[in-house]
């Protein structure tokens, strides 16, 4: 028995199993046919292999039992981080829902806008139409050129709301601009019937004076009648007049035969 215990390194539990083995067969050798010490040397090894795969089997448990506690943890954070992202993100989408809203809201009102101002300004347009049709006939071609861009750029479909307005806006503030300043120029005129080249000269939209060539003989405007022959109580004035814008010198208005102002 001591030759046993001093060959052998056994685990605490082992020996104690070990020894209750021996005093078991030593109660019982009164009773059972001595039993040889290789027998009892089988008998502690097995005993001892079986708890110590016991022993085994309950620590890889244990790391086992670890390992998985540790995955819950893991498990168990990773659902409140995604809790928190699904938190963030729903208030994410609910604010750019809310931006979506109202973008939707303000284009729709732009549209709206730009359809009412499209419509105005082509009435706007066709309005300066008739009224340059109307006016004084002065310009004839750099008028009619604007007018022909001003409804190409309405049928423009690809030219924005914006840049029409822009447009309109130029063309109403050049014709605003004929009505300031005196302004004299050689033109052709039909004088009842007669094609005449005369020197133009046009005081803002107050009147619309030709003179012949020679200063001999001039014409104003009427609306009913188109130039009708001048008093000539008013050549003299209308020569000076002409002279004066020519020269680009400073001047008052000498007393002219005025028609009609609009």
């Amino acid at each position: 028995m001591n030759r046993i215990m001093m060959n052998r390194a056994v685990p605490t539990g082992c020996a104690a199993l070990a020894l209750c083995l021996v005093v078991m067969w030593g109660g019982c050798r009164a009773l059972a046919a001595p039993a040889s010490p290789d027998a009892l040397l089988d008998t502690v090894t097995s005993a001892i292999a079986i708890e110590k795969a016991a022993h085994e089997r309950g620590s890889e448990w244990e790391r086992e039992q670890a390992l998985l506690q540790e995955e819950l943890r893991q498990a168990r954070l990773e659902e409140a981080w995604y809790a928190l992202q699904v938190n963030t993100f729903t208030r994410y989408v609910d604010t750019a829902r809310s931006r979506v809203d109202e973008l939707t809201k303000t284009r729709d009102e732009l549209v709206r806008m730009e359809t009412e101002l499209e419509g105005s300004l082509v009435e706007s347009v066709e309005a300066l139409e008739n009224f340059v049709r109307q006016d004084m006939p002065f310009l004839q071609q750099e008028r009619d050129q604007r007018l022909r861009f001003l409804h190409a750029s309405m049928d423009d479909y690809e030219l924005g709301g914006a840049e029409k307005l822009r447009r309109v806006l130029e063309a109403l503030q050049a014709e605003l601009g004929y009505g300031r300043g005196v302004e004299l120029a050689a033109a052709q005129i039909d004088v009842q019937g007669v094609s005449r080249r005369v020197q133009l000269l046009r005081t803002g939209r107050a009147g619309l004076y030709a003179l012949s060539p020679d200063g001999s003989a001039a014409w104003r405007w009427t609306r009913a009648a188109g130039f009708v022959p001048v008093e000539d109580v008013y050549l003299d004035s209308l020569r000076e007049a002409a002279e004066m814008t020519e020269s680009g010198s400073a001047f008052s208005l000498p007393v002219l035969p005025f028609g009609e102002v609009r």
